[in-house]
């Protein structure tokens, strides 16, 4: 079976599923039967992946240029390495490949399978704005013979925006276990909070929430480690007392932050199906985070973290949550999680899920 996956943008978690899957098929397919196409500026996201497998076209940030530059490419693609199984990752591409497979169908039918990675219809935004999202979504859905949701979320909505229930199939992501899982530190008698935060810094992830929070915890009882940047400005955050930014890390650098760490703070106001809690429990840490759209499918109140309610007292809410719980607690929670990772998301199921998927609806 030849398959060929192709992006838009990679950056984030749409590179870590990619790299996943290519993994997973130039060893089930072999390498001759694979190929990616990403931007070109993009090229350092599959830094693990042969290089011979991969194709870029080029993109300086999202433009017309660029959209265009991908559609020769992956024109050019389809002509050349005749794939059985076009895999689309997220909107843009999404919609210029379907739109091009369904043009090309009279002479040339692969098995196309499609991932929004989070439909664009489901972000804050304006109504106009989701509901021609929402409308493209649903003309092009006869362009893919199966769609696949990253969370029963993410199927659900888009189920009430129009899209047929039966294109659609759920295939959680997840995330490899590590070789070796670290030992978390011994619990200090100064009872200190050792708390992370990763992502991007801006309104989605709620960042402003985590600045929100810092003034009230007290001086001296929490550290916070905050890994990411800003995705439209260079300008550093204000500096607080017990606070470290790293800037953007490497995983194997991400994940020793992540075995110091006691809890994971998720304050997100929507996701697709975010990867930083996946990696959180694959090392034994709890989470705190909001209840929105995908986070309660990875997170039970009590059992493997905390949940909350997006609401303007949501940094006051986790101050008080952080200070009353008591460590030995936050460990308990993070080794339920650890076990939860083992069963339900790990990489091995997601790629399993997959190729199934391939040889139900290849057309071969």
């Amino acid at each position: 079976m030849k398959v060929l996956h192709a992006a838009e943008t990679i950056k984030g978690g749409v590179a870590t599923v990619m790299k996943s899957l290519l993994k997973d098929q130039y060893s089930r397919f072999g390498h001759n039967q694979v190929r990616a196409l990403i931007p070109q500026d993009h090229l350092q996201e599959l830094e693990t992946v042969p290089k011979n497998i991969v194709f870029t076209f080029k993109r300086k940030k999202r433009s017309i240029s660029g959209l265009v530059w991908f559609s020769i490419q992956f024109i050019k693609m389809l002509i050349q390495f005749k794939p059985d199984v076009v895999h689309l990752h997220s909107t843009f591409s999404g919609f210029l490949g379907r739109l091009i497979l369904i043009l090309l169908r009279p002479f040339y039918r692969p098995s196309v399978i499609y991932c929004p990675h989070a439909f664009a219809f489901l972000m804050e935004g304006s109504q106009n704005r989701r509901k021609l999202f929402a409308w493209i979504e649903r003309l092009l859905a006869k362009g893919a013979d199966v769609i696949i949701c990253v969370g029963e979320y993410e199927k659900k909505q888009a189920q009430a925006w129009g899209i047929p229930a039966e294109k659609m199939r759920v295939v959680h992501n997840g995330v490899s276990p590590l070789e070796k899982t670290a030992e978390k530190t011994p619990i200090s008698e100064s009872n200190l909070r050792k708390l992370l935060f990763v992502g991007r810094f801006d309104y989605q992830k709620g960042f402003d929430i985590i600045l929100d929070l810092i003034p009230k915890l007290k001086p001296g009882s929490f550290s916070l480690t905050i890994v990411g940047a800003a995705v439209n400005s260079s300008q550093k955050p204000k500096e607080f007392q017990g606070v470290t930014y790293t800037g953007w890390l490497k995983p194997d650098e991400l994940a020793l932050h992540y075995a110091q760490a006691d809890v994971v703070l998720i304050p997100s106001r929507w996701e697709g199906f975010a990867m930083v809690p996946l990696e959180a429990m694959r090392a034994k840490c709890a989470i705190l985070a909001t209840n929105t759209t995908s986070l309660p499918e990875v997170v039970t109140d009590g059992e493997n973290g905390r949940l909350l309610e997006l609401s303007p007292c949501l940094a006051d809410e986790m101050a008080e949550i952080i200070k009353n719980t008591p460590i030995e607690e936050w460990r308990r929670m993070g080794e339920a999680g650890f076990d939860k990772f083992l069963a339900e998301f790990t990489e091995s199921k997601m790629v399993e899920h997959t190729a199934a998927l391939y040889q139900e609806k290849s057309h071969a």
